[in-house]
């Protein structure tokens, strides 16, 4: 059974792979791709549960949960890489 079918969106299978290197993986996606995307990320790397939600909230991505029926595939909203615009700075007067 394909889970991306059923879910209508990528799978990235990285299981077998260190978390150090699904979080590159993620990171080059979200830097090459310009539409926002929903992927499925497939990974048995123990740090997982805590390391996707972290890197998400530090990065601007959405984390949305571990896929039900399953024990090694979470969701997520990756957002492309914009620069943000230089914020004015008020001067003292």
């Amino acid at each position: 059974d394909d889970i991306g079918s059923r879910h209508g969106v990528e799978v990235l299978d990285l299981r077998g792979t260190g978390c150090a290197d699904v979080l590159i993986r993620l990171a080059a996606i979200a830097r090459r791709d310009a539409l926002i995307r929903d992927v499925l990320v497939r990974t048995d790397d123990a740090g997982a549960p805590e390391e996707l939600p972290a890197w998400c909230r530090m990065t601007g991505h959405r984390f949305h949960a571990l896929v039900a029926d399953t024990t090694d595939t979470y969701h997520l909203t990756l957002h492309p890489n914009l620069r943000a615009s230089p914020q004015p700075t008020k001067e003292s007067s």
